[in-house]
């Protein structure tokens, strides 16, 4: 029987009496059972998708997070060599062992005067201290003396080489022993001797594409046995190091 039908109900006298306009009432149970029913597909259906997204949403986030990781290894893994191989001598923490050529730039000119850059390469020949270093040192000249009590000359040989990076290069570097230091591991600088040293002596004024070597002297402490030796340039002649002090070791070849 249809929903809209006439719905019949005997009377008393057992004839059929029409229900005008009324349906039968539905257990008021049964429709908030159904409503459940309906929220639990719901909340199934919401869950699915959510628990769907998470899985697919963390796994590409751990696989962009592990490609992230891997470019940086590749790069980090590239550029340590590079870095290694520029950071030699240019602090305290990495000085350059001896027969390493450090290069730099110097800037030359004074005043309102246009100034130049320079390529300079500095590189440590020889390391020769304690009797051996006093002998040469006193056949150099009469005039010097012994080391003090506790410390030991100690002679470095060194090669320099200078050249322009343009025209018209004519400034001339002032290189003179004043531009180089000895110091101990912990920064101490020691203190600047005035010993004439053999020769040939680490002074001269260089043109763009010479080069000079000679001998500096030292007097550092017996106990210290791996002195750094710090390059400088003497702006007093109007000359400015790019990039900071040069970096040695002043201790013999193995």
């Amino acid at each position: 029987m249809g929903r809209d039908s006439p719905q019949l109900r005997h009377s008393k006298s057992g004839k059929a009496v029409e229900l005008k306009g009324k349906t039968p009432r539905i257990p008021r149970i049964i429709i908030d059972f159904e409503n459940w029913i309906r929220e639990i597909r719901g909340i199934r259906g919401v869950f699915g998708f959510a628990l769907l997204g998470c899985h697919f949403g963390i796994r590409r986030f751990w696989l962009k997070t592990f490609a992230h990781y891997l470019f940086a290894l590749i790069i980090l893994a590239t550029a340590l060599p590079m870095v290694s191989a520029q950071t030699q001598g240019s602090s305290p923490g990495s000085p350059a062992p001896a027969d390493t050529t450090v290069a730099g730039i110097i800037e030359c000119g004074e005043g309102y005067t246009s100034h130049e850059l320079y390529d300079m390469k500095i590189t440590l020949l020889e390391v020769i201290r304690g009797e051996e270093a006093w002998k040469r040192i006193r056949e150099a000249s009469s005039a010097n003396k012994p080391a003090e009590s506790g410390m030991e000359y100690l002679l470095a040989r060194i090669k320099y080489e200078y050249s322009a990076r343009g025209t018209p290069g004519t400034c001339i570097h002032q290189l003179s022993p004043k531009e180089f230091t000895a110091y101990s591991a912990k920064g101490e600088d020691y203190e600047t001797l005035s010993a004439v040293s053999p020769k040939p002596e680490l002074r001269k004024g260089l043109k763009s594409g010479e080069a000079a070597e000679g001998w500096l002297v030292f007097a550092v402490p017996k106990e210290d046995k791996a002195p750094l030796m710090l390059y400088s340039a003497d702006d007093s002649g109007g000359a400015v190091e790019h990039g900071g002090g040069k970096w040695f070791l002043l201790a013999r070849k193995p």
